[in-house]
């Protein structure tokens, strides 16, 4: 497998690509749940949903927030994005549910707000146990997407970004975010994101010229960039982003019908 960095639309993508059919790979069962226990059952059971919730107690915050609807609902659509990827290990990195689990769940996350919760184009994550190296740049990365095929994490990073869900830096809300972004989302989605760049720009704008803003200096290198450290900002800094830059805050609010702060109340079911 090699990775190229291709120009499209005067913006630089992360392209990967392989051969020999490797990633000819749909998640098949039996498959571990996690390093010593299998399981064999498609359908969406109790025993399933324990071990949902389970993990996700763990491992994703935005998770614990939810009230029970709001977690049947999370579980529900989790598992159906599960069975509608393909997912792939490399360099002897394990797929169980556990790993299907992390790696899908900041997707679940930014659309729990939106109609539509599966991808159209992109039907494979491929998934490394730590930052993996690319040739083309000449420097190992911690994830990627590529235009309307697959993307990529770093494990050991995906488990960091969840680990402190304050910071704002989060692999997989990042990554699933640009998957999002290039694939334009639902008809509300489409709708509404004219207006959410017109004012993320402006924000963008105003917090060049502070000292402390709440968006980090990576969201100034492109309007993909922009959302995707947007999306994490949102929801990791909710509070702070709020304060600091309201308008954006709102319009993140709106573009993805939901409030990380008002969770059980604003999301339309």
């Amino acid at each position: 497998m090699f990775l190229i960095i291709a120009l499209v639309g005067g913006v630089f993508f992360l392209i990967y690509a392989w051969g020999g059919g490797k990633l000819n790979f749909r998640l098949s069962y039996p498959f571990l749940l996690d390093d010593d226990a299998a399981f064999s059952e498609k359908e969406l059971n109790n025993e399933l949903i324990d071990y949902y919730h389970k993990v996700l107690k763990k491992y994703v915050p935005y998770y614990s927030l939810l009230d029970k609807s709001g977690r049947k609902k999370f579980i529900n659509r989790l598992h159906d994005l599960i069975h509608a990827l393909e997912l792939k290990g490399e360099e002897n990195q394990a797929i169980n549910l556990k790993v299907c689990t992390i790696c899908c769940a900041p997707a679940i996350q930014i659309t729990f707000g939106l109609d539509k919760y599966l991808f159209s184009s992109f039907h494979t994550i491929v998934v490394y146990p730590k930052m993996f190296y690319s040739e083309s740049i000449g420097r190992f990365v911690k994830g990627g997407v590529s235009r309307g095929d697959a993307i990529f994490f770093s494990y050991d990073d995906l488990l960091k970004g969840y680990a402190n869900p304050e910071d704002g830096l989060n692999l997989g809300l990042h990554e699933m975010a640009h998957a999002i972004h290039m694939e334009s989302f639902d008809e509300d989605f489409q709708r509404r994101y004219p207006g959410w760049e017109k004012t993320a720009f402006a924000e963008l704008e105003k917090m060049r010229h502070q000292s402390d803003p709440v968006l980090r200096n990576y969201a100034g290198q492109n309007r993909h960039e922009l959302f995707a450290v947007c999306v994490e900002t949102f929801f990791e800094k909710s509070s702070e982003m709020k304060s600091k830059s309201p308008l954006l805050y709102q319009a993140t609010c709106d573009l993805l019908n939901q409030d990380p702060l008002r969770l059980s109340s604003t999301i339309s079911y």
